[in-house]
């Protein structure tokens, strides 16, 4: 009897801690909960025709995800990634860099990665094309239904091909990134992601008020042939179209969300599709930034799309929910510390209207990126 009390009071105060979130929340969002502190952007430093640069990268990291349902399960990322490079100039359009990407997770005695840096950067106006290592993870801005946000911290390199390109018309980001290679007999598969993200203004925006047609769409391929594997080889496809609208700190957007997975084994072929609706709204504050996203979707197996807006957990074979509806709440802060150093706080809880749950992660992360001219 005491067990179920202490189980019906702890249920009890999370409904009464969801109810306080839904009331103040509103009055928090007076933009998007800002990514930009974590990117590494490949960037070209002023009047570096035939110079040297010493870059280091760093960032220390603590996501805890307090999860305790079927589809995904709760783990705590802790530890810190480390890359030092050599940036070379040998224009003023192109740039190249080499270095070393180290990471380590506390608590295991061996790095967790070890892994060489190399890309090779074209870039004239608004247009660049990038070889080698890429302006991955985050820097994408995919919406978290497509891209994880984990895999910053999981999976921070991507390594293949790159075109960019952004004016005041157009925004477009489209990558190959070939995550593993096979060979003729090889025991293993080969792993391809590909994408593209743009967006479009519609009427007459200004700096102000922006109204944007967005499309998202990304590809992941696992198989390959004359392999000496029997594992089925998959191909899914996800698109998310939709509007975005943001006036001065406001931020809202909405998005149609479609998937497709194709397996194949042998000659026999399972397809499987989703549908959802993806809509968020945000805004800067005082003190934080804050955002409320809602999500409610069917049959979706996102491949590299976070496992909160799936329908098949990664984890757990053979369990399945249909339907998936969450409310998820974004409080973020983040704190310049000195030139090129961050502090970003976080508060991610969200409340699982089919499982009636109420989970949340926390994050905490520092960021170091300076440049250092060699000659």
């Amino acid at each position: 009897m005491q067990i179920f009390n202490q189980k019906k009071s702890k249920y009890f105060y999370k409904k009464i801690l969801l109810l306080i979130i839904l009331a103040i929340a509103p009055l928090l969002l007076p933009a998007q909960v800002d990514n930009t502190p974590l990117f590494e952007p490949l960037q070209f430093e002023k009047d570096t025709a035939k110079k040297l640069y010493l870059c280091i990268t760093n960032l220390n990291f603590m996501r805890n995800n307090e999860y305790f349902t079927p589809i995904v399960a709760g783990q705590t990322y802790f530890g810190y990634q480390f890359a030092p490079s050599l940036v070379y100039y040998p224009t003023k359009r192109i740039r190249i860099e080499a270095g070393a990407f180290v990471r380590k997770d506390f608590g295991n005695p061996d790095y967790t990665q070890i892994a060489p840096i190399f890309s090779f950067r074209y870039q004239k106006d608004s247009t660049s094309i990038t070889v080698g290592n890429l302006e991955g993870n985050v820097q994408h801005q995919l919406i978290e239904p497509l891209y994880a946000f984990e895999r910053l911290l999981t999976n921070h390199l991507e390594n293949g091909f790159q075109f960019k390109h952004q004016k005041r018309r157009i925004r477009l980001d489209a990558w190959v990134d070939w995550q593993q290679a096979t060979y003729p007999q090889a025991a293993k598969q080969e792993f391809i992601w590909a994408g593209i993200n743009t967006e479009i203004p519609l009427l007459k925006t200004t700096k102000k008020n922006k109204l944007l047609a967005c499309l998202q769409a990304t590809t992941f391929h696992n198989g390959g042939q004359d392999l000496n594997v029997n594992l089925p080889a998959t191909n899914s496809f996800q698109l998310a179209g939709g509007l975005k609208y943001t006036r001065q700190k406001w931020h809202a957007e909405a998005y149609y969300v479609r998937a497709v997975r194709e397996t194949y084994q042998d000659t026999n072929l399972v397809v499987r599709t989703g549908n959802a609706f993806y809509a968020q709204v945000g805004g800067k504050f005082k003190w934080f930034d804050a955002m409320i996203s809602f999500w409610q979707g069917e049959g979706i197996d996102n491949a590299l799309g976070s496992d909160l807006y799936k329908s098949y957990p990664t984890h757990q074979r053979g369990y399945a929910q249909a339907k998936r509806q969450l409310i998820i709440f974004r409080f973020a802060k983040t704190w310049k510390l000195a030139p090129n150093i961050y502090l970003t706080a976080r508060l991610e809880p969200y409340y699982d209207i089919v499982n009636k749950r109420l989970e949340q992660s926390q994050m905490l992360f520092i960021s170091f990126r300076p440049t250092f001219g060699l000659r």
